[in-house]
């Protein structure tokens, strides 16, 4: 099935799908989907990792890990650079699931609500 998303929605459902870890069938969907939407998202990332050296700064956790953050100050001009490329809108063709198969899983309703997309209409085949 082809749905459309856009950058920074596919960025986030990569984001998501990428903790996950259940297994059969929707384990399956999960891990196919984060290919193709990795595959999809590459440029972007790219640019939004750019633009977050660019303005962000380094910090570091107490257990030494570096990270980088976009601080307050300079989110704006942060979001202008990125903006016009978040929003492009591509189609992507998914993996879907059966209601009964999405819910089977151990994934919460937090986690239900953004892969929702992941669902396929009743009337639909699962799996296209």
């Amino acid at each position: 099935m082809n749905i459309k998303m856009n950058n920074e929605e596919i960025t986030q459902s990569v984001d998501l799908l990428g903790t996950l870890k259940e297994k059969g069938r929707l384990g399956y969907a999960i891990m196919r989907n984060l290919r193709k939407m990795n595959e999809a998202s590459t440029e972007y990332r790219n640019i939004k990792n750019d633009a977050i050296q660019k303005y962000g700064e380094k910090k570091q956790m107490p257990n030494g890990t570096e990270y980088t953050t976009v601080p307050k100050e300079k989110f704006p001009e942060f979001l202008e650079e990125i903006k016009d490329i978040a929003t492009i809108e591509e189609e992507i063709d998914v993996f879907t699931v059966t209601e009964d198969e999405f819910c089977s899983g151990n994934l919460t309703s937090d986690q239900m609500n953004t892969l929702y997309w992941m669902v396929a209409e009743p009337e639909e085949n699962a799996g296209e």
